[in-house]
């Protein structure tokens, strides 16, 4: 759902930290649904809800639109404050799939205690029907159209929004959710005084672990959920999955981000033949100027084998939080 050239936002100020609640065991996507829901939808009419009132805000103008939904800016008639309200396709609503993996998105973000998370405040229906969410407005852009107007970033900066990632995704698996879609797009990178300050959006394929057994099966269907450049091989193999499979996704966009590239190229089918079958090129062997340790520690979580990766969030955070601390602030160059 993200446009490189235009600020996206997401929401409004931050609700009471909810009491944790059962998430419902949604029942898998049909590939038709998986496509809706991934890719942008063809026809709809993107700016029918500017100028109407959606819960107390009116809506001032579309943000953003992808296969399941469309996002707007609103205001707050009285107070002024900003919102920004996901609303999904009117013809998508009939589906029981894809309403529950909508509900499940908003509670899955407002059960992890993390400031990283970007939070729901309100939910509901328009008056013709029409599912909504409200999210808090962040002033930004995702981390695919920051990379593209300034990549290479500084090596500081670059440690400090993958460190917030790692922190946000450590708070997560704490609470027992997988994000199982972690990419460029679904990290917003949100200006503040201070500097960057990283979101992570769109839980919408996220799942509940069982607590006692710390993995999640794979679907009904053995579909593959998640974005084949960043999903890790046991994802795309539709296997069962753990905290693992978003260390190495978080890894796939940390090369990303050092290498200008992501780990692997080609069509949807060669690039799951490559992450089962080969290893990644090293990330010391394209950015040469890069500290050795950390070129490591992303080889590292873009093992094939889950074991073989860090063993959790919390780990991947302090490796990034020394980079952070340690380098030097200045853009290096690519070699």
């Amino acid at each position: 759902m993200s446009n490189p050239n235009e600020t996206r936002s997401w929401g409004t100020p931050r609700p009471p930290e909810p009491t944790p609640e059962a998430a419902p065991d949604v029942e898998p996507l049909s590939l038709a649904e998986m496509r809706e829901w991934q890719e942008p939808a063809v026809g709809e009419d993107a700016a029918s809800l500017v100028g109407r009132v959606v819960g107390s805000y009116r809506v001032v103008r579309l943000l953003g639109e992808g296969g399941a939904g469309a996002v707007y800016l609103a205001e707050h008639p009285v107070i002024g404050s900003r919102v920004a309200i996901k609303v999904l396709h009117d013809d998508l609503s009939a589906s029981r799939s894809m309403l529950e993996r909508f509900v499940q998105e908003a509670r899955a973000a407002n059960r992890i205690p993390n400031p990283h998370i970007v939070r729901v405040s309100d939910f509901g229906q328009t008056d013709d029907g029409r599912h909504y969410a409200v999210m808090e407005y962040l002033d930004g852009r995702p981390l695919d159209a920051l990379l593209a107007a300034e990549s290479p970033l500084a090596l500081g900066r670059a440690a400090r929004l993958l460190r917030e990632a790692a922190e946000a995704m450590a708070a997560a698996h704490g609470a027992d959710i997988l994000h199982r879609d972690l990419k460029p797009e679904n990290l917003y990178v949100e200006r503040r005084a201070d500097g960057d300050f990283l979101r992570i959006l769109d839980f919408g394929i996220a799942k509940l672990r069982d607590p006692g057994k710390g993995a999640v099966r794979k679907t009904a269907t053995g579909l593959v959920l998640g974005t084949p450049l960043y999903c890790s091989p046991e994802q795309a193999a539709a296997e069962t999955v753990g905290p693992a499979t978003d260390i190495y996704s978080l890894g796939a966009v940390a090369y990303e981000v050092f290498a200008g590239r992501p780990p692997f190229s080609g069509n949807i089918v060669e690039i799951l033949v490559q992450k089962s079958t080969r290893d990644v090129a090293p990330l010391a062997g394209i950015r040469g100027d890069l500290p050795v340790e950390l070129c490591r520690l992303v080889d590292r979580m873009l093992s094939r084998a889950p074991a073989a990766r860090p063993a959790s969030m919390a780990e991947v955070a302090r490796q990034f939080a020394r980079w952070e601390r340690t380098a030097p602030d200045r853009t290096a160059e690519m070699l």
